[in-house]
This record gives structure tokens, C-alpha cells and sequence, in this order.
């Protein structure tokens, strides 16, 4: 049902900031913040984008469109002099709540909004056509002001009352990822004092949901090195950045997966939902694409990587020509074959 919904995104700006940001930068597509306090953050609208992000995938550079996907909520669990927490100490499970909270009573002021508009028009007005969405609306209602729930944690929404949720964009409806920053030093030997904590209480009020560790100040400090220097730090530390696995959990999360295509200078990673038939990953490239699609050539990365070039995965017999009806894999690298739409002629 979470896929189902819009998408956003959210950190909380108050906890490490200045570094999360520098860093995920990178992916501001995912990540937006805003420069307020805890409880100021919630603007109704929101400046997200879909954005072209270049990351790093085996040995290739890739330009990744990356889109707006969930609530990815940050958390630190260290302390900092430098830092100021606007609770005066560091309690990510006692934030966690709090967010929580908030976000509920956001949805709370918009569903109590609808509902009164939607009452003035459909029922002392009389506009029957109206009259299933406010039914809808006072269901939403009982679920989230009444039983104090996220809409998301009500698994049985119907078509109908789905498109009512989209309409309205509730925060509660999104999925989210929690994310534990943690200092360099915790994250590189794998321990802090509330991760355990923090893990048994998203089980418990959000299972399901990912809590990924992660440490600004480590990613901030990759950033700044060369692609030689940051291997070998990495090495020497035995840890790895936090960002691929940051991306892939929200593409999970969502059903979204990527493929390939790639050209003498660059390859270019585009990203769909599961279930995305040829044709139409190819019009996520070009309109024209889809409408005079012909076949799209496909080859697995693992093949590619195994082999090493294209010819060596067409003579080890493992490039394939498909139809309008393959289903596009994720990982897939694939080159369209289609037909240039023929233009109106001049008068």
C-alpha cells in the first residue's frame, strides 16, 4: 500500500546538520532540508525535484535520475559540544517520538481542513459527488485523529480511498527509513549505546521500517578525497560509506529499480517501478521512445561485469533481444531499437 502513495522526503535540520547535508547533497533528490527548528519544519509545501545524480556503480560514473521517494529520517546518536540539540541531550528514541507525534498532528490540521471544506460543499450542500470523499476523509479521521495512528499502519485501504490519500499527501502515509548518525569513530567499530535502543523501538511501533547507521562526518570526509585516497582510507579502517546501501533501502522501499543504458561517454542509470514493461522504461528516456518502440537489446550487469565488454556477453550467448511485453529487470543494460515518430508535414 506504501508504494501506492506519493513521495517526499525529510530531515530532521537540528541534528548534525551542517555535515548531513554537505554530504547528502549529493542526493538532494532524496534529501531536503529546511533551515527551522523541530516542530517549524512541516511546511505543507515542500521543494522537491527529480534531479540528475552522478554516483559511483562498479568502475562506471553514472548520471542516476534520482526521484523524491520517502520520509528519510535522521537521527544523531552522539554528543557533540559543537552541536546544539534543541531537547538539550541526545535521546534518539525520545526525537523518534517526538517526530512521530508531529507528523501525526500535521495530519491532523489537514484531515480536520478537508473535512471542513468537504462538509460545507457535500453535505449542507448537497453535492453528491463529493459525498464518497468526505465519507472517505471522516474514515481517515477515526484512524488517525480518533485511534492516534499513522496512515500508512492501516493495511486494508481500498482503490478509492488510496486516491483520497494521494489527493491530500498526509505525511503519515509515507514509508520511512530511519537514519542513526553516528560519530566516525562509533561507525567504524560498529558500536553505540543506542542503536539496540533505537531498533527495538522502531520494531516495535514501525516494523518493517529500515534503521541504517550511517556517519556524516565519515561521508563528509570522503567527499573531500580523491577516488585513490578514499579506497585506501576505507581499507584501513575496514568500513565502507553508508550512501549506496541509503539509496538502495529507499528504492526497495518504494518498489523502484534502475537500469542502464549507456553511450561512448557516459552511462546513465534511469529509475522505474517493478513491473516496468520495455516500452515504457523506454519513455522514462524519451517519449518518442515508447511510442515507436521496436525491441530493446538486454544485457545483465553481472554478465557485463563477468564478461567485461558487450562482445564478450553476446559471444558467451547472453544478450538478448525482447519484446514489448519483457518486464525490465533491475540492473538490466539495455539499447532501444524504435521508429523516429514521422512529423506533420508543413501546409
Amino acid at each position: 500500500m506504501g508504494s501506492s502513495f506519493q513521495e517526499g522526503a525529510l530531515v530532521c535540520s537540528y541534528l548534525g546538520k551542517k555535515a548531513l547535508w554537505e554530504v547528502l547533497n549529493l542526493l538532494r533528490a532524496l534529501l531536503k532540508c529546511q533551515n527551522t527548528g523541530l516542530c517549524r519544519y512541516l511546511q505543507r509545501s515542500l521543494d522537491f525535484g527529480v534531479n540528475n545524480v552522478k554516483l559511483h556503480f562498479g568502475n562506471w560514473n553514472i548520471w542516476c535520475i534520482l526521484v523524491p521517494l520517502l520520509w528519510y529520517i535522521k537521527y544523531r546518536a552522539f554528543e557533540d559540544d559543537d552541536i546544539t540539540h534543541v531537547e538539550g541531550s541526545v535521546d534518539p528514541v525520545r526525537d523518534i517520538e517526538i517526530i512521530h507525534e508531529e507528523l501525526r498532528l500535521k495530519d491532523e490540521e489537514l484531515i480536520l481542513q478537508g473535512i471542513d471544506k468537504l462538509e460545507k460543499v457535500a453535505v449542507r450542500g448537497g453535492d453528491k459527488k463529493l459525498k464518497p470523499e468526505y465519507d472517505i476523509m471522516c474514515k481517515i479521521k477515526t484512524w488517525v485523529i480518533d485511534e492516534k495512528k499513522a496512515v500508512r499502519f492501516y493495511h486494508d485501504w481500498n482503490d478509492k480511498e488510496i486516491d483520497v490519500l494521494n489527493k491530500h499527501l498526509f505525511f503519515t502515509s509515507k514509508p520511512m527509513i530511519y537514519l542513526v548518525n553516528l560519530s566516525e569513530k562509533d561507525y567504524i567499530r560498529k558500536k553505540n549505546k543506542w542503536l539496540i535502543k533505537i531498533k527495538e523501538w522502531v520494531d516495535k511501533h514501525d516494523p518493517g521500517a529500515l534503521v541504517i547507521p550511517f556517519s556524516g562526518a565519515l561521508e563528509l570526509k570522503l567527499q573531500d578525497m580523491s577516488a585513490e585516497e578514499k579506497q585506501k582510507y576505507l581499507e584501513e579502517n575496514m568500513t565502507q560509506s553508508a550512501l549506496p546501501k541509503i539509496i538502495k533501502a529507499g528504492y526497495a522501499a518504494l518498489q523502484l529499480e534502475y537500469f542502464f543504458t549507456a553511450g561512448p561517454d557516459e552511462v546513465r542509470a534511469w529509475t522505474i517501478r517493478k513491473g516496468t514493461k520495455a516500452p515504457q522504461a523506454a519513455g522514462k528516456i524519451h517519449t518518442d521512445f515508447e511510442k515507436g518502440f521496436i525491441m530493446a537489446e538486454v544485457m545483465k550487469y553481472e554478465d557485463f561485469k563477468e564478461g567485461g565488454s558487450e562482445a564478450a556477453v553476446k559471444a558467451a550467448g547472453k544478450y538478448r533481444q525482447q519484446g514489448r511485453n519483457y518486464i525490465v529487470e533491475d540492473g538490466d543494460i539495455i539499447f532501444f531499437k524504435f521508429n523516429t515518430p514521422q512529423q506533420p508535414k508543413k501546409k
